[in-house]
């Protein structure tokens, strides 16, 4: 299991990657931390593998194999040649059978090297996208009657019902949703962000939280493709 030193490393990295190549992103700083919280509570976990590849402290890549084939990986914005070696490692670790990742569509370097080793899209399947939006100007939230916006923090609410749905059913087409979004965006803004991202499918399979982003601003800044391989193919 990763260590919670690995884990800082490999969030510092996503950092790292964020400021210089934002679009080449593909797991971010809270999607690792969920990610490997989640692992901790999951009897899987002791199947799941990893690696880094470290500059003293510095983590320069990393990888994640989830059995049987899934692989998740980032590399350094001014190392793009450790791909290389983490598709080595990914390779020695699942030698027979299919193998899957993915690729942010503007990270043409990796897509590449994903080519040379003899991996493609995988056309149907479902993506995500990350979408951004500026904080400068946000609409002011409206509710019905009756209904009034507060934080987890300010409210008695139990957590175990608040993240059982997005909406309760019963209150929902009243546009819930939209204002909790609006006050999450004030509330960023008031802690001194400027920008604001999240991520949603993107495909047209379950398209209504994409459509419930854009309602409140927010635009596509990047997609991760899903890439299939199986036998090997080096590079020459």
């Amino acid at each position: 299991m990763i260590s919670p030193a690995e884990l800082r490393a490999m969030q510092q990295l996503a950092q790292v990657s964020w400021r210089l190549e934002p679009t080449h992103v593909d797991v971010t700083v809270a999607e690792l931390a969920y990610a490997w919280g989640v692992g901790n509570r999951t009897e899987y976990a002791s199947e799941w593998r990893h690696r880094l590849w470290l500059d003293g402290e510095e983590a320069l890549a990393w990888a994640w194999l989830f059995p049987p084939g899934t692989l998740e990986w980032q590399v350094h914005p001014g190392h793009p040649e450790l791909l290389e070696d983490v598709l080595d490692w990914f390779e020695s670790e699942v030698p027979q059978g299919e193998r899957a990742t993915s690729v942010r569509s503007g990270d043409t370097d990796a897509i590449g090297r994903l080519h040379g080793r003899g991996f493609g899209p995988d056309e149907g399947a479902p993506w995500m996208r990350l979408n951004v939006r500026g904080l400068e100007e946000i609409e002011v939230p409206h509710l019905p009657s009756g209904f009034r916006l507060l934080t987890m923090a300010d409210s008695d609410a139990d957590m175990a019902a608040r993240v059982a749905v997005g909406t309760d059913p019963r209150f929902r087409h009243r546009g819930l949703g939209r204002a909790v979004n609006l006050y999450a965006l004030e509330r960023l803004r008031e802690v001194g962000a400027r920008r604001a991202i999240v991520g949603s499918r993107g495909d047209d399979g379950y398209p209504v939280p994409r459509r419930l982003y854009e309602s409140v601003g927010f635009r596509e800044l990047s997609r991760n493709l899903r890439y299939v391989g199986s036998n090997p193919v080096k590079s020459s």
